[in-house]
């Protein structure tokens, strides 16, 4: 539901960043993916077509680092602090789909719900924070 929300917002943005308009067939996989872990007849389901999601995500997000943002609005490539922030993430969706294994292959239904609640925020602000440490300008922030 929440994805459906910000589906408009989300198109948007990359009209406007991008200057291309968003087909709603790009929003497909996703959405089909969210559907089978939602509706899964097992718990098993839900949780592979989670990590499914997470690696297509984490594989989009490396080729766009490996090819630079080709494809941008402006045309040019990526500069340094993209690049590391794009690399962190893919680390960050790198470690949610190992965790969310480990997590449902070891742990109980419960202990895989509350990782998967309080795992994408720690890996969330442990990325901010070493793009923040990481960044190549941080000299030019010092006061």
């Amino acid at each position: 539901m929440v994805v459906g929300l910000n589906i408009p917002a989300t198109a948007e943005r990359f009209e406007r960043e991008n200057g291309r308009v968003i087909g709603p067939r790009a929003f497909a996989a996703p959405f089909v993916l969210c559907a089978i872990a939602i509706f899964a007849p097992s718990l098993e389901w839900a949780q592979h077509a989670i990590s499914i999601l997470l690696g297509i995500t984490a594989l989009l997000f490396s080729l766009f680092s490996i090819m630079g943002g080709i494809g941008l609005k402006d045309g040019n490539l990526w500069d340094e602090a993209r690049k590391n922030a794009a690399n962190w993430h893919v680390a960050r969706l790198v470690a949610m789909v190992l965790g969310n294994e480990m997590v449902a292959m070891y742990g109980t239904p419960t202990e895989w719900i509350i990782a998967m609640c309080i795992g994408p925020i720690v890996l969330h602000y442990l990325m901010s924070w070493t793009i923040i440490i990481t960044h190549p300008y941080e000299d030019e922030f010092k006061d």
